[in-house]
């Protein structure tokens, strides 16, 4: 890949990512009233027809607030993916990993509420939406975190040069060709050539 064609794409994804950031905020938000409702309606339910010891709906009101919970901590990590997302690479890996932790609990709750059958087709297509934008966004912060290294690689790679840094490894070696300059003290060279030349002297005074 060419340098220009490696910077346009670091800077598409250095928009995009604080774009998807917003739009993970506003879903997720949206989510989290959904699930709140339906922790409501369970308790409601259980109250109204007087099922205080039903199992299933009480694991249901867990996982939901669990799954309430955490997305709330979401929401706060992608409202600051937003702010830093174009000068803090740490952060974004960061992220990326405690993003798709979220996202395997999530799916294992989802799963769980499927398998009791609390929650409806409506429910699971939010649930399924959701955690698939969640993929395609952990996906492009990815591809941030890759360019991020293509960047900070030259730089390290000219530091190194500057250093005078030898590579051991040939594979490492620059493309360019590294001339090193050797210099070296004349004096001991120019005092050969005196002393031969006094030398030669005294050899024609002696033949004279």
């Amino acid at each position: 890949m060419s340098t220009t064609t490696s910077n346009t794409c670091f800077t598409s994804l250095k928009k995009s990512v604080p774009i998807l950031a917003v739009i993970d905020v506003i879903l997720t938000i949206i989510y989290i009233v959904i699930l709140v409702l339906a922790v409501l309606n369970y308790s409601r339910d259980r109250h109204e027809n007087f099922r205080d010891n039903d199992r299933d709906e009480e694991v249901a009101i867990w996982t939901s607030i669990v799954v309430i919970i955490i997305n709330l901590l979401g929401v706060f990590l992608s409202l600051q993916l937003f702010l830093v997302a174009d000068s803090k690479p740490s952060f974004c890996r960061d992220w990326l990993i405690i993003k798709s932790v979220f996202c395997g609990l999530e799916v294992l709750l989802l799963m769980v509420n499927a398998t009791l059958g609390k929650y409806g087709t409506g429910h699971l297509v939010i649930n399924i939406v959701v955690l698939l934008f969640r993929v395609v966004m952990g996906y492009f912060v990815h591809c941030l975190i890759r360019e991020f290294k293509a960047q900070e690689r030259p730089l390290g790679f000219h530091a190194s040069l500057e250093n005078g840094i030898v590579y051991d490894n040939p594979a490492m070696q620059p493309d360019t060709p590294v001339v090193n300059v050797v210099t070296w003290d004349n004096s001991d060279q120019q005092a050969e050539q005196n002393q031969s030349q006094h030398q030669g002297q005294g050899t024609q005074q002696d033949y004279l």
